[in-house]
């Protein structure tokens, strides 16, 4: 998982290395439906993608403790971080940061987002623009001006996603009417969102379902039907357990060495 040399991007469909995430995305010979995997690394890069290409990322799993828990795209502090431009576009595993903008979709339709961390961007972690039937789940988008910012887009659906201290959760523009988004999946679980209880202090958990009885209302036609109970998500769990196992190995480990001398 962690990149030998400044060559720290795999076209795993033709097995050629590039040294940036947009010099893989322009190559000649990466083409629409092919993956490319991202190294454990910041990079610090702002990128336009502008194939239909997948761009999957690296976890930590504890055995690099100098990286953060993803691969990392970070802006700078200037513009956009990244810019989708074409269709049935996947990312998933990366986290986006430290942009004006974190991601925007720009008539891009069907992509997928998963896995994602959205996080300290100036203005918006996602911003759909005249994109429809895109996908985001299981993504921490959190601490941006807007979450989401949903301009002319519809029928997008998100789910098991953390809304978290964004001073405007979810923004969407009323043009022509609100476009309709589905904010849940089909068995019935939706979003956390950390601002929820101070906006229903009387909402109460469905039967120990892990699910809020009030439904999270963003306007008239983008309603969170059910909407997720406070509770560690996989991403926080998983590096939790590596840590708590990374100490027990350790504290036996001096157990052992003590024991023996």
């Amino acid at each position: 998982m962690e990149a030998t040399n400044s060559y720290r991007v795999e076209n795993q469909d033709t097995g050629l290395f590039y040294a940036t995430i947009q010099e893989a995305i322009n190559a000649n010979e990466t083409l629409d439906g092919h993956r490319l995997f991202l190294h454990l690394d910041v990079f610090w890069e702002h990128i336009v993608i502008n194939k239909s290409v997948a761009l999957f990322g690296a976890l930590n799993l504890g055995l690099y403790p100098l990286y953060e828990d993803r691969t990392i795209i970070d802006g700078n502090g200037i513009g956009t971080v990244v810019i989708v431009e074409a269709d049935s576009v996947v990312m998933d595993t990366i986290k986006i940061t430290n942009g004006i903008d974190g991601i925007v979709l720009e008539e891009a339709d069907n992509c997928t987002l998963s896995g994602l961390r959205i996080v300290d961007n100036v203005e918006t972690g996602i911003r759909l623009h005249n994109s429809r039937n895109c996908t985001l789940k299981y993504s921490e988008i959190a601490n941006n001006l807007y979450g989401v910012y949903i301009q002319s887009s519809s029928d997008n659906i998100i789910h098991h996603t953390y809304f978290i201290n964004n001073t405007h959760q979810v923004y969407v523009e009323a043009i022509d009417g609100y476009p309709f988004n589905t904010w849940d999946d089909s068995v019935g679980e939706g979003n956390y969102w950390s601002d929820y209880k101070e906006r229903y202090p009387n909402a109460t958990e469905i039967d120990d379902s892990g699910i809020w009885d009030t439904p999270y209302v963003i306007d008239i036609n983008n309603q969170d039907h059910y909407p997720i109970v406070p509770e560690f998500p996989s991403f926080i769990i998983l590096p939790l357990f590596m840590t708590a196992t990374l100490l027990a190995v350790i504290v036996y480990g001096r157990k052992k060495r003590a024991i023996d001398t």
